[in-house]
């Protein structure tokens, strides 16, 4: 008759090891990042992932941007201004009516005062204009998710929505 041997956790099998949870280390943020050209997309993505520590999921027109806000929460939706069909503001719009708590930067090469001034106006937390600083871009997206710049800050806070410059 064989003795039955008792394992202890040190000797169990790497199988039956117990694992940390996955839950117990706090979520990175999601970034939804809305552009129509690949090669920004390409070139932004690996900067967030790496430098701000987010999670990217990527659109290339506003229409697809919109479908994955309706199925998931985003910290922060990164936005060009000019796509194909539904333009960047009128995904500001959208967004702001549908999922007023998250907050939309907009980044676009046709970024001037009038149109970020409608941006603003449509609920924009800020803005950069194409191309941009990558410390001026990492910082705004700190901020923002950091809730220095969300939404639509109250008066009251003094904090106030920006137009970041390079």
């Amino acid at each position: 008759m064989k003795s039955k041997q008792r394992r202890t956790p040190a000797t169990s099998a790497p199988s039956l090891r117990r694992r940390p949870s996955r839950s117990s280390a706090p979520a990175r943020p999601l970034v939804l990042l809305v552009d129509d050209q690949s090669t920004f997309r390409l070139l932004v993505r690996p900067i967030l992932e790496e430098h701000a520590g987010v999670r990217v999921v990527e659109a290339d027109t506003s229409e697809r941007a919109l479908e994955l806000a309706r199925r998931r929460r985003f910290d922060l939706v990164i936005s060009d201004i000019t796509h194909p069909r539904m333009n960047g503001l009128e995904l500001v719009k959208v967004l702001r009516q549908e999922h007023p708590g998250v907050p939309v930067m907009i980044v676009s090469g046709s970024l001037n005062e009038a149109v970020w001034r409608r941006a603003d106006r449509l609920g924009a937390c800020c803005g950069l204009a194409k191309p941009f600083n990558v410390k001026t871009f990492l910082n705004a997206v700190a901020d923002v998710l950091k809730g220095s710049i969300r939404g639509r800050p109250s008066r009251a806070s003094g904090r106030k929505r920006r137009m970041a410059s390079s």
